[in-house]
């Protein structure tokens, strides 16, 4: 094998797909086509001002648009204000996707875990995590790969 075939060894290139998952063309508006149709897309955030002005950090909201900039789906975080103000970007929150009708699509949990850094006793076992689902479907999970050196997601 050459060096490049090597490399690639354990590489997953493209992603599992299970026949009669959520992902599937449904009719209404909770269809993921949206979404399916777009080569790219492009998430923007809401600026709160009240975030601006005082400095505290608020529930993010964003907009999620196709390549001609029209709004697909809304994404709104869900968290409390002590978990904002105590645990900046590690807090733990829930960000739901939502089609025009505000019924939610995808539903992305992410619990609260220590960085590693403030802990590292305990490393790799506090390492970041996301669990995603698709109209109320478990799909999958994101994980932080732990290493030992510098952290990665």
């Amino acid at each position: 094998l050459d060096i490049k075939e090597r490399m690639m060894e354990g590489v997953v290139m493209s992603q599992p797909y299970n026949q009669g998952s959520a992902f599937e063309k449904r009719p209404g508006p909770i269809s993921l086509e949206a979404l399916r149709r777009c080569q790219t897309i492009e998430l923007k955030q809401k600026i709160s001002m009240c975030e601006v002005l005082s400095g505290c950090e608020v529930q993010n909201r964003f907009w999620l648009k196709n390549p001609e900039g029209e709004t697909i789906f809304y994404c709104r975080e869900h968290s409390s204000l002590a978990s904002r103000l105590c645990c900046g970007n590690v807090r733990p929150l829930t960000i739901t996707i939502e089609d025009e009708q505000g019924k939610p699509v995808i539903e992305i949990d992410r619990p609260l875990k220590c960085m590693g850094c403030c802990c590292s006793c305990c490393y790799p076992s506090c390492t970041q995590e996301m669990s995603v689902k698709v109209e109320g479907e478990d799909i999958g999970k994101v994980e932080e790969i732990p290493t030992w050196w510098y952290q990665e997601i």
